[in-house]
Order: structure tokens, then sequence, then C-alpha cells
């Protein structure tokens, strides 16, 4: 929709000329206390729950330093964070158990993620704190930046069953089709982990995670994928583990369950 820019007042006031044409919103936000939330969305029809509304979020920084909260949180609802040309940021410097961007969704979309995230995370101080978490029937692909610097943190969590779209078979011979994922086998996904107890990606309680073509895992400290007893993972990207110094605990896959690697 066009709209004339805003005529100015001949008084001293000081104007802002609008443009002729919408510009996008800019959603900032700094989260500090217990449970809060920054931004929450929710499709407004539960009776078509395979054709959800689409969010389009272009600009946006978010700031964490509390306890137990979420910076964006998506139910029943496709979230576009950022595209190619616009880069969000979230920062989670400082608290515990906060949540970056968590999804979870009572529905299965056929063809779009819930939620494609262009944006650079970083998990910089704190504990037990996560960067990205989708549970129960959530899907995922992180096109941005997940950096974790501080101990103790976690950048891309699967948790649940209904995270892997595809699991046939037990042990090596299982096909995982994760719905959880850092790239997309055509847009790059970068994660870098550089953290003692800390881990790029994780899967637990059954859940399933994908490093895919694209996807790049980069690992100083820490873990770059790990997976508990009961939990998935698969890689057909690059995991690159090289310690910061002599006697950093570095691994590139910390794997208790089922973990395929289809890299050459």
């Amino acid at each position: 929709m066009e709209a004339k820019p805003f005529s100015q007042s001949t008084a001293d006031n000081i104007v802002t000329t609008l443009p002729a044409i919408s510009r996008a919103s800019v959603l900032n936000f700094d989260i500090s206390g217990t449970s809060n939330t920054g931004m929450y969305f929710k499709s407004s029809s539960d009776s078509t729950p395979s054709d959800p509304s689409t969010f389009n979020i272009k600009k946006s920084e978010i700031e964490m330093m509390g306890t137990s909260g979420v910076g964006l949180l998506a139910e029943k609802a496709i979230i576009n964070y950022g595209d190619a040309s616009n880069t969000p940021k979230i920062k989670i410097s400082g608290g515990s158990n906060n949540v970056g961007i968590a999804v979870s969704s009572a529905f299965t979309h056929a063809d779009k993620n819930e939620i494609n995230s262009y944006a650079n995370i970083k998990l910089s101080g704190g504990i037990n704190n996560l960067g990205i978490a989708a549970t129960t029937d959530a899907k995922f692909a992180n096109y941005g930046k997940v950096e974790v610097t501080a101990t103790g943190n976690t950048g891309i969590v699967a948790n649940g069953s209904q995270t892997a779209g595809l699991v046939t078979g037990s042990g090596a011979t299982a096909s995982i089709d994760s719905r959880v994922q850092n790239g997309d086998g055509t847009i790059k996904g970068i994660i870098e982990v550089g953290a003692g107890n800390s881990a790029g990606m994780a899967a637990v309680n059954n859940g399933a995670i994908k490093n895919t073509s694209t996807g790049t895992i980069n690992v100083t400290a820490g873990a770059g994928m790990y997976t508990d007893n009961n939990s998935f993972a698969v890689n057909y990207g690059t995991i690159k583990a090289h310690p910061a110094s002599v006697g950093t605990g570095t691994v590139g896959v910390y794997n208790l369950g089922t973990f395929n690697n289809f890299w050459n």
C-alpha cells in the first residue's frame, strides 16, 4: 500500500518525512526477569493446521540475560526470521534456561519449515541456555550462524521423537530424515562451538538432527553434534574439530544413539 509523505509543519517541530512506500517493522527486545517472551506467533485458525499463517520478520535484535525466557516462540505458524539480505541478531549474554528461538507446533506442513532462520545467534554467557529449541512436530532450518562461546550451553536442540520425519531400521542401518537441520542442501548454515560442556547441535528424547550438505560445524571446544542413547543424527556436511589448545575437550560427534555419516 502506498502512502503520501507527511506534510511538514511551519512551526519549529522536528518532523520525520515518511517514505511513500511501506517499511518493515524493527522488532528489538531486551529480555530480563523470569519467564518472559519477546515475540509469540500462532496461526489464527486451528481448523486448517496444514496451512498456517506465515510471518516475515526482516529486522530484529534480541538480547537475553534473564531466566527461562524465550526470544521468539512459534506455535502453529511459519516464521521467516530474516532472509538473504537481512540478518537478525540474538545474543544470550547471561542468565539460565533461556531459549533464543523456540518452535512447538501441533501440525506438520508438507512443504515448508515452521522456522527458517537467517539470524546470527550467539550464546556468550550464562548456563543451560539454548540458541534454538524444536519440539513436538517442529521443523527448523538454520541458514544463519549459531555460535556457542560460553560453557554449558547448546546451539540447536531437537527434543522429541516427532522431530524425526523418517526412522527405519536400527543401529548403523537406520534411515534418518530429520526435521531439524543446519542448512538445507542449497542454502548454507554455520555452527561454531568454542566452549566446554557445550554442543552445536543436540538430539534428545528420541529427537533427530541433520547437518546437511551445505552445513558446516566448527568445533574448538565441546562437541559439534551430540545424541543421547535414544536419539538420532545424520551428517552430509562438514564437521571440523580442531582444539583451541592442548588438553581442550573437543569432539566432532559425541554419539550415544544412532549416527549416520554420508560426508565424502
